[in-house]
């Protein structure tokens, strides 16, 4: 993620001009311009799909987590690992919570989300999902909600 003290951020924000419209277009410039379909994909690492830079299908993963259901899938990794002796779960939980300052939200900024994407055209939106297909298909994500 960018924050403002980082110096790609004002780079960013003089390039997009601070519109999300505005940065999904650049988004999609950029996709098309540097060729993902699907690869070499070798867009801003910010925004470039998961997959690119992931070695998720060569690695045996016991489990992948979810942000969404971040505590349970932590749960499950500390109780299955033996650490919970380590690190108590619920304090990693309370941790985490406090960290995000939004303990027991649980629909994962779903009305800010819906609330930006409302401004997108529909090739927008379309253009966004065929660029992170594979990343919705990876991991079990429905883009109902975005198209």
């Amino acid at each position: 993620m960018l924050n403002s003290r980082d110096s790609a951020y004002g780079k960013l924000r003089r390039k997009i001009n601070g519109s999300f419209s505005t940065f999904v277009d650049t988004v999609l410039w950029e996709a098309a311009w540097k060729g993902c379909d699907p690869l070499p994909c070798k867009v801003d690492r910010h925004w470039q799909p998961y997959y690119v830079r992931c070695a998720y299908c060569q690695v045996p993963y016991g489990a992948v987590g979810r942000l969404e259901t971040f505590d349970e899938d932590a749960e499950f990794v500390f109780r299955s690992s033996n650490l919970t002796r380590t690190i108590p779960v619920a304090e990693a939980s309370s941790r985490r919570n406090i960290a995000r300052g939004r303990a027991g939200h649980r629909d994962g900024g779903g009305d800010k989300v819906r609330a930006y994407f409302s401004r997108l055209s529909r090739e927008q939106k379309l253009g966004l999902y065929k660029l992170y297909q594979i990343d919705f298909e990876m991991f079990g994500y429905s883009a109902d909600m975005y198209l």
